[in-house]
């Protein structure tokens, strides 16, 4: 015998993946004020399909704090330590939101300027 339940399970929320990274980039004195390329910046390959570009950032770890997830990540993809970086502390941008296609959740990424 077969048994079916016919009563519709409440969706559960999806949670929300927590990633900070940081936007790194170097503006060359040498350049032209109207050169396109005066002000670089340090993107990253995804090593997953489709392969896109992004700056180096990824997922905070427990009670870490944004700050401290864009400055080991940005080292660990990049090898740059924070004493490479001069950060912005004026400049944080909270609520940058994707969505994952894998895990069918919202990302609430937070970026730095180096």
């Amino acid at each position: 015998m077969f048994q079916m339940s016919l009563t519709a399970e409440e969706p559960k929320p999806a949670v929300e993946a927590r990633a900070a990274g940081f936007l790194v980039y170097k503006i060359d004195e040498n350049a032209k004020a109207n050169e396109a390329n005066k002000v670089q910046f340090l993107m990253m390959r995804a090593s997953y399909e489709p392969f896109h570009w992004t700056p180096p950032k990824g997922h905070v770890d427990g009670t870490e704090k944004p700050l401290e997830t864009a400055l080991r990540e940005t080292e660990e993809e990049t090898g740059f330590a924070e004493c490479d970086l001069v950060v912005d502390s004026q400049f944080e941008r909270v609520g940058f939101r994707v969505s994952e296609k894998k895990t069918r959740r919202p990302s609430n990424v937070r970026a730095f300027l180096r």
